[in-house]
């Protein structure tokens, strides 16, 4: 004789009930056990793949939204149309490392300025 033991998410196992009843209950309890973490292991691994492909996506869209953006424009000094306006172009590549040199330096000479000030400060202290 047997029974049909329904457990977890739609499962069931099959049972011989031809013996004592704590082996009988200790089966089913391990079988069922063992059933359902397969099931959660196998819903995990699709969870994970399904992440992946999400993920997979995502880089894809946002490589394709990059491309819709515009170039940054940086402005040149002295350019200006008759509405007052800056008007910008884009730079080369040269003038480009130019503008970022001269930013750098300008930031420097300001460190320089600020560390001469506290020093003048601490001095007067």
């Amino acid at each position: 004789m047997f029974i049909s033991v329904q457990f977890g998410y739609n499962q069931a196992k099959l049972f011989n009930i031809n013996c004592q009843v704590a082996p009988l209950l200790d089966a089913v309890n391990t079988q069922a056990y063992l059933e359902m973490i397969k099931t959660v292991k196998k819903r995990e691994e699709f969870f994970y793949k399904e992440v992946a492909q999400f993920k997979k996506k995502e880089a894809a869209i946002l490589k394709q939204l990059d491309a819709f953006d515009k170039p940054p424009t940086t402005e040149k000094e002295g350019q200006s149309n008759r509405s007052g306006r800056v008007t910008g172009r884009r730079l080369t590549k040269k003038e480009q490392e130019e503008a970022d040199k001269k930013k750098k330096e300008e930031e420097e000479k300001l460190r320089a300025l600020e560390e001469e000030r506290l020093r003048k400060e601490e001095e007067e202290e």
